[in-house]
């Protein structure tokens, strides 16, 4: 998986990277500051549902496999989808990230509604 982790981009020597990404979260109304200071990781859209896989594991650390049961028998795409509630969706580079909004205090109750990431939540349906 390729998931970026926030406060590395912040610690990038590209001012140019920096930069994109600053103005991406600026678009979305956030305010700037809390972004170096930030470990959250940024998911690519098109692993998220992996993602999600990953993280219920790591939660029930019950046992070896995604491929047991009940796990086996799990919708991961409605299981991601229905986790997006708690997560906002910005785009760099061409390429669309899932971040997890809740971590970021008060200002989650204000993005909680996501902000049309190419359709992933209709296509899903």
């Amino acid at each position: 998986m390729s998931v970026i982790n926030l406060r590395d981009v912040m610690k990038s020597t590209d001012e140019d990277e920096i930069a994109r990404w600053k103005a991406a979260f600026e678009q979305l109304g956030y305010d700037t500051d809390w972004l170096a200071n930030s470990s959250t990781d940024l998911i690519p859209a098109n692993e998220f549902g992996e993602y999600v896989r990953n993280e219920a594991k790591c939660r029930i650390d019950c046992c070896n496999t995604l491929l047991e049961w009940p796990f086996n028998y799990i919708d991961w795409t409605a299981a991601a989808e229905e986790l997006k509630d708690n997560y906002d969706c910005i785009e760099v580079d061409g390429i669309e990230y899932w971040f997890r909004a809740s971590v970021y205090g008060d200002l989650a109750g204000d993005i909680l509604e996501l902000r049309g990431c190419s359709g992933l939540r209709e296509s899903s349906q």
